[in-house]
């Protein structure tokens, strides 16, 4: 179960906001659009959404780019800093998503 959103000392949410503005960024929008931080609908919404998102969006739909280029600009948005499993995540996702079978 998810702390609730007054209570929070650490990342919340879906992607875990950590940073001031983040978190704080989530309640705005939440109050904005009526709704609770812990609705996973708005967060989702959020999400897509956010300064962070958008300031990397063009670059994240932009087919082509090496997988490290790709994690370069999600550390900008996401923010973290620790690619351990991430990095054998990517690189698992992406062969399987360029592996054809006959």
């Amino acid at each position: 179960m998810q702390e609730p959103y007054s209570n929070c000392y650490g990342g919340y949410g879906l992607i875990q906001w950590t940073s001031s503005s983040r978190y704080y960024g989530l309640g705005r929008h939440a109050h904005k659009n009526g709704m609770s931080p812990s609705n996973l609908n708005l967060q989702l919404n959020y999400m897509v959404n956010e300064p962070q998102w958008k300031s990397i969006e063009d670059y994240m739909k932009t087919p082509g780019k090496s997988i490290p280029s790709y994690m370069n600009a999600t550390y900008r948005w996401i923010g973290w800093g620790i690619h351990g499993a991430r990095t054998h995540y990517a690189y698992d996702y992406a062969s399987r998503m360029t592996t054809i079978e006959i």
